[in-house]
């Protein structure tokens, strides 16, 4: 089933006013589950959005890295709960089913949602007899796919998704990072380069390191020296790394941290010369918001397939001559700022508004729930 969402709407407040006009009956109770910072992102404008056509939302989020921090920043209040790594995912999955059907009873939910790989949403839905959607791009995590999957009540993706999931698959035209990266939803704050300690025609890198400790990450490692990578790309600008663990880097490389907010990082996205990013979601990123990228990262879900073959916005590598030889190409003299910015607004342009998709895949399970 693949659908074509309304024309997006010139920004967030807008989207929010424009959503209102979609009116129902019946005033919903929808349970978000947060389970990744870049779930915060996307979904912060649907929160709006529903809370605009006059439905209650509550968020329960996980503690990872920065996520309670972004949903301060969008000041969307929310119910703090425990994440597993290692071996103590799989008994995790008990203890996170447990809490979020504690929560989803209490607050008497009439659809829950989540992102890629959330199954605990999939689970108390289920178990609730309330309808699920689960918003998902990664084809590669099998493992929290196959926990997900037979269970959902509606699953979304881009229309690029490499699998089929029959019936209660839906599809849309682009990727979820332009629910909050394209010029329609996003707005730069300059105030960002004075933070790092530049003007604005100063150049500047940004280098976006994994964990590697994902379910999706089993078996795969990093396939480039860091090291080598600052040197480059230090001749030709200031060099920022970002890290999942940060505390895993080396006394060397430390210096090198970007020193922001969370909330700011897209910013600084933004401003970028060049990202070299090992996490497809930063990836997504930068390249919707107009900066070139190098991919390292053997895993190519569909979303990150499209981009690469519909622009030029991103190359990927696995080696440290590949990564040289993709900066070289990006800095070369004859490719601008404008001329980047300018094919983000061409996959801007050719994208479904994906956060009213959302608020009306909401209510519309809803209404056929009953």
């Amino acid at each position: 089933m693949s659908i074509n969402a309304k024309k997006k709407p010139s920004s967030n407040s807008a989207g929010a006013a424009r959503g209102a006009l979609r009116e129902t009956a019946r005033k919903l109770r929808v349970l978000f589950d947060i389970n990744h910072p870049a779930d915060v992102h996307q979904f912060s404008s649907v929160v709006k959005i529903l809370e605009s056509r006059g439905h209650t939302v509550r968020v329960v989020a996980r503690d990872k890295d920065c996520t309670f921090d972004l949903l301060h920043y969008y000041n969307i209040p929310f119910v703090p709960r425990r994440g597993f790594s290692g071996w103590k995912k799989i008994p995790g999955i008990f203890a996170i089913d447990y809490m979020l059907l504690k929560e989803a009873r209490r607050f008497k939910a009439d659809v829950l949602v989540g992102s890629s790989g959330n199954l605990y949403v999939a689970h108390v839905g289920r178990l609730l007899g309330k309808p699920s959607l689960v918003i998902d791009d990664t084809e590669h995590s099998k493992v929290q796919n196959l926990l997900t999957f037979p269970f959902a009540t509606r699953i979304l993706t881009p229309d690029t998704y490499s699998l089929d999931l029959g019936k209660k698959h839906m599809t849309y035209r682009g990727f979820k990072e332009l629910a909050y990266c394209s010029p329609d939803y996003f707005r730069p704050k300059k105030t960002v380069l004075k933070k790092l300690g530049l003007n604005s025609p100063d150049r500047y890198f940004i280098i976006r390191l994994v964990a590697w400790s994902a379910s999706h990450d089993i078996g795969e490692k990093r396939l480039f020296d860091v090291k080598k990578t600052v040197r480059l790309l230090e001749q030709h600008g200031k060099v920022f790394i970002s890290h999942e663990n940060p505390e895993s880097l080396s006394r060397t490389l430390r210096k090198y941290l970007i020193p922001l907010e969370p909330a700011e990082f897209l910013d600084a996205l933004y401003f970028a010369r060049l990202v070299v990013s090992e996490g497809g979601t930063t990836a997504a990123e930068a390249a919707c918001l107009g900066t070139p990228v190098v991919y390292a990262n053997p895993l190519m879900p569909g979303y990150l397939r499209s981009i690469i073959k519909s622009s030029e916005l991103i190359k990927t590598a696995s080696s440290d001559s590949q990564i040289k030889s993709a900066t070289d190409y990006f800095l070369s003299a004859d490719r601008t700022r404008t001329h980047y910015r300018k094919l983000a607004q061409k996959l801007a342009e050719s994208s479904s508004d994906i956060n009213l998709l959302i608020a009306d895949t909401i209510e519309d399970l809803a209404l056929n729930s009953n």
